[in-house]
């Protein structure tokens, strides 16, 4: 179920009782809310095969980059070790390039030979194809070094899919594999939620649309044992009503650096109310 569905079905019981007794005047710009993550991931692996390790468990802070599970990868090693000594060498191509040196020298010789009718004409024309195909050969060379460069590169790719990395700073929430088990592409291994910034979700009776605006800050206050009072911003207001409640979703962004407070959080949310224009 999506955030926005478990939010208005956690808030959907508070709207309908509160809606049934009058809001005291002191009271107006006061909802129920709901704090979630900011982001929640399913963390998955391109490639298949066996996990060779979880790196994290339940509960683990981690930062983005960070891996978190690596899966076998004896294949894929060995590959890229291949790839990189064939890379690395240029023993081919400074065999062309001596072959070449010689191949010119020869027919350098045989040209000045040439002209003091000591060697005959077809004699010169046999080591310039010679030195042509020394030529073509060194080109060859070097192309299949570049290739080699690429072929490198995609190993390393491939390897670097053996491990799974985590794509933003947060927690981990659940860890649904462990070492030993087959992986395939949509298998998940982990669930990371990201704790900074929070959202703060809330469903408001339409009347309240046109009240507040964007960007406006608003006062949240989650319920107790975690309590205080927190400043957050607006983010979104929906622009298609729910007809069956009568709300309107929106959306507050919560900063967390410390990540002091957790998600899935019932709250209090004070919102400013736009003044009212003057004529």
């Amino acid at each position: 179920m999506t955030t926005r569905k478990l939010a208005r079905a956690a808030l959907a019981a508070l709207l309908v009782s509160t809606s049934a007794a009058p809001v005291p005047a002191a009271e107006v710009g006061s909802f129920d809310c709901v704090i979630y993550p900011s982001l929640v991931a399913k963390l998955g692996s391109p490639a298949v095969g066996l996990l060779k390790s979880v790196l994290v468990d339940r509960g683990e802070h981690v930062e983005a980059g960070q891996v978190v599970a690596r899966l076998e990868s004896d294949v894929e090693e060995a590959s890229v070790a291949f790839m990189r000594a064939r890379a690395g060498s240029t023993a081919e191509i400074d065999a062309r390039k001596a072959n070449l040196e010689l191949r010119r020298k020869q027919l350098d010789r045989s040209t000045r030979l040439l002209d003091r009718k000591v060697v005959a004409a077809q004699q010169v024309d046999e080591l310039a194809a010679e030195a042509e195909i020394a030529e073509k050969e060194l080109a060859r060379a070097q192309l299949d070094r570049s290739l080699a460069r690429l072929e490198l590169a995609r190993a390393e790719a491939l390897l670097a899919q053996r491990e799974i990395k985590a794509p933003f700073d947060g927690v981990v929430t659940e860890r649904m594999l462990s070492a030993g088990e087959f992986v395939h592409q949509e298998a998940q291994i982990l669930t990371l939620a990201r704790l900074d910034p929070l959202h703060v979700e809330a469903f408001l009776p339409v009347e309240h649309y046109g009240r507040f605006e964007l960007g406006a800050i608003a006062e949240v206050r989650p319920q107790d044992p975690v309590g205080g009072a927190y400043s957050a911003e607006v983010m979104v207001v929906d622009r298609v009503f729910d007809p069956a409640s009568a709300t309107i979703g929106v959306r507050l962004e919560l900063a967390n650096p410390e990540k002091k407070l957790p998600g899935g959080l019932r709250c209090t949310l004070s919102l400013p109310q736009v003044p009212p224009t003057l004529e």
